[in-house]
């Protein structure tokens, strides 16, 4: 899998250098003016994160990689997980670039510090939503038949504007008669978007595996 994940890094780094620009100025902006920041802009770099890994995918079809791999001592599942740790990866860089934003909107007091938890959560939950919802798709019918996932991914964005507005615009969220504090409730999410991508995951592999190449 180290082998594999180098050759992603070269790709990305020579082929796909503007989605790297784009992560870490928005998600470097998204943290360093929170208060002022729309709620596009702190969705959008988990929206990025995703498509970048669609991309890496959809390199490794064009260029026939997906099948000269398996010529080696690479499994399907072993391809489709190191895809799914190449997710994990966008979405922590755009983490790691928000939360250095974040670190200096606090010290120059353009951002409040207990706002920081939530929306990092919650942009940890947009990125890994957007990636469970496509690659089942793309390892099933392929980046060109599985045009379907670009919709799914869009009504994920338009999903997590509203989430995020709703927590955002409140002090909680009420359950009943017990009252959730917007960062339990951030947390909540987050747990289950991992839950939600390790679904996803094991649904590619089973799906990966009964594909024709």
């Amino acid at each position: 899998m180290k082998g594999m994940l180098c050759k992603d890094w070269y790709l990305t780094k020579h082929n796909l250098k503007a989605f790297l620009v784009l992560i870490a100025c928005f998600s470097l902006g998204g943290g360093l003016w929170y208060a002022h920041s729309s709620t596009f802009m702190l969705v959008y770099p988990g929206v990025m994160a995703a498509m970048l890994t669609l991309s890496l995918i959809g390199y490794d079809e064009r260029e026939k990689w997906n099948v000269y791999c398996l010529g080696m001592p690479v499994s399907r599942a072993l391809y489709v997980t190191e895809k799914y740790v190449c997710g994990l990866i966008s979405v922590g860089t755009v983490l790691v670039f928000h939360g250095i934003g974040a670190l200096l909107g606090v010290l120059t007091a353009r951002s409040a510090g207990e706002e920081v938890l939530a929306n990092m959560t919650l942009l940890l939950s947009v990125g890994l939503l957007g990636q469970a919802l496509m690659m089942p798709f793309l390892f099933r019918f392929g980046v060109e038949k599985g045009r379907i996932a670009y919709a799914l991914l869009f009504g994920m964005l338009v999903g997590g504007l509203v989430v995020i507005s709703t927590v955002r615009q409140a002090d909680g969220i009420s359950l009943g008669n017990v009252e959730v504090s917007a960062a339990l409730a951030a947390v909540a999410v987050c747990a289950a978007s991992l839950a939600v991508y390790a679904i996803s995951w094991r649904l590619s592999v089973a799906l990966y595996q009964k594909r024709e190449l």
